[in-house]
């Protein structure tokens, strides 16, 4: 995505941390197991979720937020970095048993969305999850867009131009929903704010476990 590789450097200089969310799912991961990060940016989540795995991919479309993300990632011998979109994932079917979507399937269009569930589906094995965060639209820094569905969000940079970043904002029936209508089974859907249970209002992201059953 071309706002992502635009801001890319800067990115990686305010988000080096792993998401507070991710301490949510951290107990339901099988450990030695293949793994995805979809959407990896620049790996801030990959190091946390690479000391679980076998073998960890991570995957995103943005070239300069990756290479970011092989700088941060050097020296881990299970990880795999490679540029590609979360709607056509270069990995086998029935593939992986832990696969992350943390903060990315926000980021997409209509058509992106239903083509980006579809390979979710496709890649976790029969038992295999899915963690995924997207933003939650119930706080006071949308309220203004409290009664659209999806609006471009603007990241400031340090010149004090602006980029935008367009997002849609689920809800937790619509992943419910998704979840159902691609052969997956919504284990849970919550709302997080620093890395605890919350509830929706005030709440930074909206959360769920998909499973294939």
């Amino acid at each position: 995505m071309r706002a992502f590789d635009l801001i890319a450097e800067e990115w990686n200089g305010r988000r080096r941390e792993p998401m507070p969310a991710i301490d949510l799912f951290l107990p339901l991961v099988p450990t030695g197991g293949v793994m995805m990060d979809a959407g990896c940016g620049n790996g801030r989540n990959a190091r946390i979720i690479a000391s679980r795995s076998r073998l960890l991919y991570c995957l995103d479309s943005s070239a300069n937020m990756l290479t970011f993300a092989r700088k941060n990632l050097r020296g881990l011998k299970n990880v795999k970095i490679t540029r590609a979109s979360v709607t056509k994932l270069p990995l086998p079917s029935a593939s992986i048993d832990a696969a992350f979507y943390l903060a990315v399937l926000h980021l997409l269009n209509a058509n992106q969305r239903e083509k980006a569930f579809s390979e979710m589906r496709r890649v976790l094995r029969p038992g295999g999850k899915a963690f995924i965060t997207v933003w939650n639209k119930d706080q006071q820094k949308f309220h203004e867009q409290r009664s659209k569905k999806e609006f471009p969000v603007m990241w400031k940079k340090e010149d004090g131009s602006t980029i935008a970043r367009h997002y849609y904002f689920y809800t937790a029936s619509e992943l419910r929903l998704l979840a159902k209508k691609n052969g997956m089974r919504a284990e849970s859907v919550f709302y997080e704010l620093s890395g605890r249970k919350t509830e929706k209002k005030g709440a930074h992201n909206l959360c769920a476990v998909f499973s294939r059953a």
